[in-house]
Parts: C-alpha cells; structure tokens; sequence
C-alpha cells in the first residue's frame, strides 16, 4: 500500500479502507521517512502538500487580523465591501503578499497545537518531539487498535546521508525518533510488536548499491532478509500463544470502534461486549457498552445512546479528543435521560485540568467541580421533553504539562464524581446530540 509523499497516518486510513477485507495476519510497516520529513518540512500534521492547501484557504479568508500585512488590514477597513464580497483580496494577497501568507497559514494552524510558530527558535526541531513523534505512535496504534490487536512489525526505512544532511537534518534526530516512536508503541493492546532500526542496518553496510529512501531491487532482498528470522520468531509467538490460550486475538484490543463482521465474530468468541453503534461508537470507551438507537431522542426519533455498565470493578465512560483554543473559554453539552440507578458526569479535562458537571437525572439538581487550574463559570440543566434534561458546562481549562490531548467525557456514576466503582451490568444512563461550542 505504497503511496508517494505518505505518512503513517494516511496508511492507517488506506488499511483501514483496502486492508481490513483481506483480514490480515501481520502488518509490517516499512516506514519513518516521510514521518521524520514531511512534519518537519512542512511544521504541521498535515499530509505532505497540506500548506499549499492551508494557504489557499487563508487567501480566501476575509476576516483580518493583527498578523496580516498593514496594507490588507487597510484594504478591509476603508473598502470593506470589495474587501468582502469580491475576488480582488486574493489576487491581491497571492501576487503581492504570497510568501508572508504563506508563513500567516501555517502558524495560525501551529498555533491551535501550542507549537511555536516556524521560524523562531527551535520551530522545526520541535516540530519532531511535538508532532512527528506522537502522530506515528498514535497512528500505528490506531491501527493495532482496529485491526483487534494484530502483530504489527515496524522497520525503520533506509536513508541516505545526503538526504538527510541536506534537510539540515542528523543522524541522531532520525535514531532518537525511531526510540521515541517505539517506546511510545510497545505494550499497547498486546506485546505481538516488532521494532527495528533497519537503517542503522543498511547505514553500517555502507552499499550504495541498496539505494536509499527508494530501495533498489538488492536492497529489497537485503531488508526482506533482515526481517526474516525476527517476523518469524513473531509469529511463531503469536501461535503458540493463540493454541494454548484458545483465542485467535489478544482480546485487549477486541473493542475497536470499527469492527467488521469477522472481527466482530473474534470479539464474540472471546467473551468480549459487542462493538459500539451509534453516534458515540467511534468516542473511546472503557467499562461500558455503547449501544445506540437504543431509546427515542427528544426529537422523537429512535437515535438516542444507552451507555450500560459492565461488570467490572474499575472505571467508566466515553470520551473524545476535541480541538479547541484553550485560551478561550470552552462550553460543551449533551441532552441526558435516566437510565438505571445511575447520575451523570460531564466532564472537559487536558491532563490533571479538569471541569466537571454531575448532574442527578431525577431532579436535575448539579453541582461543578474543577481540578487543577481549571475554573467552571456554568454548570446547568435544563428540563426538556418526556424526563429529558439539557446539560451544559462552560468554562476555561489550561493545557497540562505532557498533555497533548483535549477531552469531551461522559460517564454514569452511582454517586457524584464517583467514575471508578464496581458495576452491576444493569447501571445505564442515555445520552444524545452532544455538542461543544466556544
């Protein structure tokens, strides 16, 4: 599934697309180029080519701010009406303003990730730790995560000295990435791993003759003899574990939010809940069902969400990355019914910084909590149709030290705040059309 220019990220979409029907028994990743010199190039995780796009869409924008040149800020305030509804800004702009337009794009998209804008001090470097690094780890763990704990190889492609000098770039950042990669992958769902740093391989041969990001037909022979002896000793391991524990995938990954039927049949046989439907199936979850079109909405159609507890003694509910400015304040809200025995948490979290909203199902009744440095300035219900309420919580939340993630959660809870407890399998709430605004 070779495709010029790629990343990781967009392999993990094609094998999602292409690669899931074949159902296959090994995935071997022959990647970490693009991963390197794409994000670094480019100074965002866009795909390759992606600030081409960003700038166009910047060059149609008609609002104006401080970063734009004097001369546009001007334009729009003394002829606003041209400015706005005619094609002479971006004309303007791509002939006489191209290349700051260009640096305008990228930094207001840098800017919504905390990354400092591509020029100062250190701006592409961290582009490594702060982007390249996290989006290959969490695309191949997206991968093992859908593909239900598959054995996934990762060889670490071949370069050559003189393109990756020539990118003012080192040795030592395309090895350190390959460390950080692997320690941020190892261990998730399953052990069934295997990384190596083939290029430090081909690097010590010295052969011209190999090639270097494209490998010459020896090259592939070399690689491919490489891999032999350790992808065999990883699948040998998979199917002595798969014959003495009786179960085709190591079940920790069997929740994937996007099952086929054959992976839904490996799910069943290993005694794990069904997948989740609905809207909220692709939200991550944990210590719950996530069964949707379960009851019938506010709107009256039958699209609302049961979350039901499981049996477990740990914690519980659903959640999603959402990308917001944290320098803004941040509302998020949902429609809820009760369900069995359970109150609901509402929660806005980035690291330790957290605003939460329990609310009690039968009466309505909140109370707001926050956490860290986080401050909530809103925290209601407001009844609606047939025992429904309308939540809301607002409020602003700092980024977190080591966090790179911004979370909407929902979770049922028996007490208020209470998200780790042992369920009964019966404990539910229902939820529906969640929203975040800022």
């Amino acid at each position: 599934m070779a495709m010029g220019g790629s990343i990781t990220y967009q392999n993990y979409i094609t094998i999602n697309r292409w690669g899931r029907p074949l159902e296959p028994d090994i995935i071997l990743s022959y990647s970490g180029r693009n991963d390197l010199w794409v994000p670094f190039i480019q100074g965002t995780d866009g795909f390759y080519l992606f600030p081409q796009l960003s700038y166009l869409t910047t060059l149609m924008d008609y609002s104006v701010d401080e970063s734009e040149p004097a001369f546009m800020k001007l334009f729009a305030k003394y002829l606003p009406r041209i400015y706005g509804y005619t094609p002479f800004p971006f004309h303007i702009k791509d002939l006489f303003f191209g290349p700051e337009y260009r640096r305008i794009a990228i930094n207001r998209y840098r800017r919504q990730f905390g990354h400092v804008p591509m020029g100062e001090a250190g701006g592409n470097r961290k582009s490594i730790d702060g982007i390249a690094v996290p989006l290959q780890a969490h695309a191949l763990k997206s991968i093992k995560r859908d593909l239900l704990g598959i054995p996934i190889v990762v060889a670490w492609q071949y370069t050559n000295k003189t393109d990756i000098s020539g990118n003012d770039l080192t040795e030592e950042i395309y090895d350190h990435m390959f460390d950080q990669v692997r320690d941020q992958s190892l261990g998730h769902c399953n052990d069934d791993w295997l990384f190596t740093n083939t290029h430090a391989m081909l690097r010590q041969m010295a052969d011209p003759a190999l090639g270097s990001a494209h490998l010459t037909p020896k090259g592939h022979t070399v690689v491919a003899g490489l891999l032999l002896e350790p992808m065999y000793e990883v699948v040998q391991k998979v199917i002595k574990r798969r014959s003495t524990e009786g179960a085709e995938i190591a079940s920790s990954c069997a929740n994937s939010s996007i099952a086929s039927s054959s992976d839904r049949g490996r799910a069943k046989a290993a005694g794990t809940p069904p997948p989740p439907t609905g809207p909220f199936a692709n939200w991550r979850h944990v210590g719950l069902t996530v069964q949707g079109d379960a009851e019938y909405a506010p709107d009256g159609t039958k699209t609302a969400t049961k979350l039901i507890e499981d049996t477990s003694n740990g914690s519980r509910g659903i959640s999603a990355v959402i990308n917001v400015d944290l320098a803004k304040p941040i509302s998020a809200s949902l429609s809820a019914h009760p369900g069995e025995g359970r109150r609901l948490l509402l929660f806005l979290a980035t690291g330790p910084n957290q605003i939460r909203c329990d609310v009690d199902l039968e009466t309505g009744r909140v109370t707001p909590v926050a956490t860290g440095v986080a401050k909530v300035t809103n925290c209601a219900a407001t009844r609606q149709q047939q025992g429904w309420w309308r939540v809301e919580i607002t409020g602003s939340i700092e980024r977190a030290r080591g966090a790179d993630e911004t979370l909407f959660g929902i979770a049922p809870t028996p007490e208020p705040f209470k998200t780790t407890y042992q369920g009964d399998g019966a404990g539910s709430i229902v939820i529906w059309n969640a929203a975040v605004a800022q």
